[in-house]
């Protein structure tokens, strides 16, 4: 039977990879109180000890703004463990997947990015996962690197859920109208990912051998393109067609410079999904329809 490790197992992304992996073979999940990925010693003995099949790891360091006064912790869970992660694979012949993001990019574009574009981060977070990216590329092993953005869930700390309280509470919000992206729920994350897995299902699991001929970076995010601002104006929208709010509070729009000067993000960072789609045969969905199927699950728990 395929071994699997899952890191982050109980963080946004984790819990719902967590939810399919059980198909595929034993799953053995951490989360950062199980296993720290600032303590390097204990992730390499642990790897050690189970020696995984695949190895998926969905932990982050993703506070934006703690990144930049918080550097090493940064680098510790988003640059050094994944490199450590990919060294220890290579000596088992494990699988690696490990999930990224847009803000590799500097965000200077205006049509989406493809794999193989030039990188450039504005910021410590950014930087911390491209040297992470970076290490598990020149380690050599098998992997998917999967760069997704704007990830939300109807758990954890995220932009949908943060606009959904502040909505309820707040008679007006200041939200950025400058800055592009595509929305992402992690729901179509794993969803993905379980697509892909079915293609190498075996009666013991997955085939990482088939898997390995597909190692590469890949980008997985919904489709679509839309503001903070705009993003925040549909979420207001489904709250007041489903009556869920008494008040009707206003949205301004702001520019980036106005909102959090001290942080550098990308104006634009839509990312092209064509190279996942042609290799695995998908189709990664609209943003919007997504957005209204979490919100329906959100409101409905």
């Amino acid at each position: 039977m395929t071994t699997i490790m899952l890191t982050g197992g109980n963080g946004q992304l984790g819990w719902e990879l967590h939810k399919i992996l059980g198909d595929y073979g034993r799953i053995i999940a951490f989360d950062h109180f199980s296993l720290d990925l600032t303590d390097h010693k204990k992730l390499r003995s642990t790897i050690q000890e189970l020696k995984p099949d695949l190895i998926i790891n969905s932990a982050a360091y993703t506070n934006v703004k703690l990144a930049e006064n918080n550097r090493q912790e940064a680098r510790l869970i988003n640059s050094i463990a994944p490199e450590i992660m990919a060294e220890e694979a290579k000596k088992y012949g494990a699988f690696l997947i490990h999930y990224s993001t847009d803000y590799v990019f500097d965000g200077r574009r205006e049509n989406p990015y493809q794999e193989q574009d030039e990188t450039n981060p504005l910021n410590e977070y950014g930087m911390s996962k491209l040297i992470g990216e970076d290490a598990i590329r020149n380690m050599d092993v098998p992997h998917f690197i999967f760069r997704t953005s704007w990830v939300y869930s109807i758990r954890g700390n995220n932009f949908l859920l943060s606009i959904v309280r502040l909505l309820k509470e707040e008679k007006q919000l200041d939200v950025v109208n400058d800055q592009f992206g595509s929305p992402t729920w992690c729901h179509d994350i794993a969803d993905i990912t379980d697509l892909i897995f079915s293609q190498v299902r075996t009666p013991s699991g997955i085939d990482i051998e088939l898997l390995k001929d597909k190692s590469g970076t890949y980008h997985l995010t919904s489709k679509g393109i839309i503001t903070w601002f705009d993003y925040a104006r549909k979420i207001l929208a489904y709250m007041n067609e489903h009556s869920l709010i008494s008040t009707q509070p206003i949205i301004h729009s702001i520019s980036s410079s106005a909102y959090d000067s001290k942080i550098k993000r990308p104006k634009y960072s839509v990312l092209c999904t064509n190279k996942i789609e042609q290799t695995f045969d998908l189709i990664c969905p609209e943003w919007d329809y997504s957005l209204n199927l979490c919100m329906n699950e959100l409101f409905n728990q």
